[in-house]
């Protein structure tokens, strides 16, 4: 059982792997999607009458959790800007996450169902409650409804309820989260901790609507354009072993309740640019994914 309350770490904690994440020959990538705010990957493999194949689960291990600029809501607006100086970005409280959602892009229109799990660095609004502090990450998930292919806003998210105390992350170290809907009690799990074999449920969380997850996603949210412009040049994810299950009745990937790895469905990647659309020289990248690889699931995304 792991800490309430995370202390730093000095470096990444090793990991023991569990087991073996089915992979069979890497789908392309099927889009490249531009955006103001997000970065990494999404994937689908179709949906309702297309006869696709439904997620249950997405998890993943960051090894790399960054330190950023600290501010409070009395000196950077919310939209990202200086208060002194509303020429200049800044990186607002509560405007960064690492995380996963899953989304039933089979129902709804022009917002679908969504699932979320995440990271949130330096999150004002709950610290009186998490008592987290501002140069920390908190865990944070909700489900609610988000525009197709994108996660739910931050500012929707809540602290998980694991006890007593929330979960408080410091930058340095690695955390592992995973994102479990039963088709059965029609609940979300929060799963988190220090790593793959370290790391308990911590919240259940009952849906409606018995939503059919059809797209799985993993990333950076910036909550918007002049945030990820105001992120420091650094390396802002490393992703490890992204995996996706499939409920009862799904055997594309793999056996249902097995581990398939990221790459093996079709997939968008997400790239950020100053106006969420193609990359010109007046239009500068913000944020970056790197390639998903063949026969894996590993990828960082990093500014610019």
């Amino acid at each position: 059982m792991f800490l309430r309350k995370l202390a730093a770490a000095g470096g990444v904690a090793g990991l023991l792997i569990l087991g073996s994440a089915i992979s069979a020959s890497a789908a392309p990538v099927a889009n490249h999607n531009y955006s103001q705010f997000l970065s990494g990957y999404t994937i689908t493999d179709g949906a309702g009458g297309n006869g696709g194949v439904q997620f249950n689960e997405i998890r993943l291990t960051d090894l790399s959790l960054p330190s950023l600029p600290v501010t409070t809501f009395a000196t950077c607006n919310s939209n990202g800007t200086f208060i002194s100086n509303p020429t200049e970005n800044c990186v607002a409280p509560d405007s960064f996450a690492v995380g996963v959602a899953l989304q039933d892009t089979a129902n709804g229109g022009p917002t679908y169902p969504t699932a979320g799990l995440a990271l949130v660095w330096n999150d004002e609004n709950h610290a009186s409650t998490t008592g987290c502090a501002s140069d920390q990450y908190t865990l944070e998930g909700n489900f609610g409804t988000s525009a197709f292919e994108e996660p739910l806003a931050l500012n929707s998210l809540n602290p998980v309820d694991a006890g007593p105390s929330a979960i408080c992350v410091s930058p340095g170290g690695s955390f592992y989260l995973e994102l479990h809907y039963s088709t059965s009690t029609h609940k979300l799990a929060f799963v988190a901790g220090p790593s793959e074999t370290n790391n308990a449920t911590l919240q259940l969380l009952g849906v409606s609507g018995s939503p059919k997850w059809f797209t799985a996603g993993a990333g950076v949210d910036t909550t918007n354009g002049n945030i990820a412009a105001a992120l420091p040049e650094i390396q802002l994810a490393d992703f490890f072993r992204v995996g996706v299950t499939e409920p009862a009745g799904f055997n594309k990937g793999g056996i249902a309740g097995q581990r398939v790895t990221f790459d093996f469905f079709p997939s968008t990647s997400w790239t950020g640019t100053v106006s969420g659309l193609q990359n010109t020289v007046g239009n500068p990248i913000t944020l970056t994914p790197s390639l998903l690889p063949a026969t894996s699931s590993d990828f960082t995304v990093s500014a610019p």
